[in-house]
C-alpha cells in the first residue's frame, strides 16, 4: 500500500475506535491521531514524549515517524518507522530523498532553482480554455509552466507549442497510462532542482488568490523556510445552468459555486522537500504542511481534517461547465491508477450553484488582454 503514513493512521483511527478511553498505549494512539486530525501538534508531542523507548507498538511507532517527518527530521522519522514496519516502501524512498537532500545542500551546489513559483500539469484535450488557464496564472505569478500533453486529439499541442514564444514553457507529449501518474514522477524527478515551488494542478482548476489576482509569490515568500508544502481547498463551480457551452472566458461564464469550500485540495509543494506523489492531491514530504495562512493542517487521502480555508488562496475547480462540455469530458475519460468513470454521479456531485462568486469574472478583461499579448507576442498594458 503506496500511501504512507495518513491512510494508514486513518485505518488503525479505525480499528481502536472502541479503545477511545482506553488507559493503554492503543488508547493513547487513538488520541493522539484524534489530535493528528486536528493538526495539534502539541498534544501530538506530548503522546511522542509518553511512548516507552523501548516500544513495539506500530502505531505508537507510525505516529511518531509522521511526527518527526512533519518536524522534518527525517533521519529520526525512519528510525521510528523501521522499528514500526522494517519493510515499508517508504524507508526507501526516504533514503533517495536523503541521498538528493545532501546533494543539493552542497556549498555552490550546481543544482539552485531558476524559478520560484511554477505550475505543473497533465493535458489531454484541453484546448478550449488552455490560453485562458496560462494567462491567468501568468498573472498571478507562475513564472514558469511543465506541460505534459497526452495522446490529445484537439489543438492542445499546437496551443502549447505557439504560447512558447511567450511564457517559459517545458513540454512533453507522451502516450502511457496512467497519464497523470507518470508526468507527476517524471516532473518531481526530472525537474526539481528547477523550481522552489510548483503548483500541481489540472487544466479545469484556477488558483484563486483572495483578491483576484494578487501574486502567490507573496504568500510564498512569507512561508516559514521549514513548509514543505501549502494545501489550497477547492472551490466547487457547477454548470450555472448552461446546457450548451456558453460564450466568453472560463472565469467569467460559470459564477455558480458550493458556498463552503471543499475538503478536497491541492498542493503548492516546495520541491527540495518532496519525497514522492501519493496520489493528484497529496504529497509525501519533509517538513510541515499548512494553509495559506501558514496554519498547519492535517491531510487523509487528500482531504483536510477539519475545517476547509479558503482565505487568501484556494482553487476554482470547474469540474463540469456546461452540459454539453460535460458530455464531452465523458468521451475524453479520466486519468490515474484507479480511475472512476465520470458518469451522473459525477455531475451531481459537482454541480454546485447555490453562490455566486465573481472574483475571477471581475478580472476577466485583464485575462482578455494576457492571452491577445501572448498571441501577438507584445509585453502587456
Amino acid at each position: 500500500m503506496r500511501d504512507f503514513p495518513n491512510v494508514r493512521i486513518g485505518q488503525v483511527r479505525r480499528h481502536f475506535a472502541a479503545l477511545e478511553n482506553a488507559g493503554d498505549e492503543d488508547g493513547a494512539s487513538y488520541r493522539a491521531i484524534g489530535a493528528l486530525y486536528l493538526a495539534d501538534w502539541a498534544e501530538v508531542a506530548n503522546f511522542i514524549d509518553s511512548i516507552p523507548p523501548n516500544s513495539t507498538h506500530a502505531p505508537s511507532l507510525r505516529i511518531k515517524a509522521y511526527y518527526h517527518l512533519h518536524q522534518g527530521n527525517i533521519k529520526m522519522a525512519c528510525t521510528a518507522l523501521a522499528r514500526a514496519a522494517p519493510d515499508d516502501w517508504a524507508l526507501t524512498e526516504f533514503e533517495t530523498w536523503r541521498r538528493r537532500d545532501a546533494l543539493g545542500l552542497r556549498r555552490a551546489s550546481p543544482f539552485k532553482p531558476s524559478a520560484f513559483f511554477s505550475v505543473f500539469a497533465a493535458l489531454k484535450d484541453e484546448a478550449e480554455y488552455l490560453e485562458e488557464w496560462l494567462a491567468h496564472h501568468a498573472l498571478v505569478g507562475a513564472e514558469r509552466f511543465y506541460l505534459y500533453e497526452n495522446n490529445s486529439t484537439d489543438a492542445t499541442r499546437e496551443i502549447i507549442e505557439n504560447a512558447k514564444r511567450f511564457y517559459d514553457i517545458r513540454s512533453y507529449s507522451f502516450t502511457g497510462q496512467p497519464a497523470q501518474d507518470l508526468a507527476m514522477s517524471h516532473f518531481l524527478e526530472t525537474h526539481r532542482h528547477e523550481t522552489e515551488w510548483a503548483a500541481l494542478i489540472d487544466a479545469d482548476e484556477f488558483i484563486r488568490p483572495i483578491h483576484g489576482l494578487d501574486d502567490v509569490r507573496v504568500v510564498l515568500e512569507g512561508m516559514d523556510e521549514n513548509v514543505a508544502c501549502v494545501a489550497l481547498n477547492w472551490l466547487l463551480f457547477g454548470s450555472g445552468g448552461h446546457v450548451e457551452k456558453p460564450d466568453g472566458l472560463c472565469v467569467e461564464a460559470f459564477t455558480r459555486r458550493r458556498r463552503r469550500a471543499a475538503n478536497k485540495v491541492k498542493s503548492i509543494v516546495r520541491m527540495s522537500r518532496v519525497v514522492r506523489s501519493l496520489s493528484t492531491h497529496q504529497f509525501l514530504v519533509v517538513g510541515p504542511t499548512v494553509n495559506a495562512q501558514g496554519d498547519p493542517v492535517f491531510l487523509l487521502r487528500g482531504e483536510v481534517r477539519g475545517r476547509a480555508s479558503a482565505t487568501l488562496l484556494a482553487i476554482n475547480h470547474y469540474a463540469v461547465k456546461s452540459e454539453a462540455q460535460y458530455r464531452s469530458k465523458i468521451v475524453r475519460g479520466r486519468s490515474g491508477t484507479t480511475p472512476k468513470p465520470y458518469d451522473d454521479k459525477f455531475f451531481e456531485h459537482h454541480n454546485h450553484n447555490a453562490f455566486g462568486d465573481h472574483t475571477l469574472a471581475a478580472c476577466a478583461s485583464q485575462i482578455a488582454e494576457m492571452i491577445d499579448c501572448a498571441r501577438d507576442r507584445r509585453s502587456p498594458g
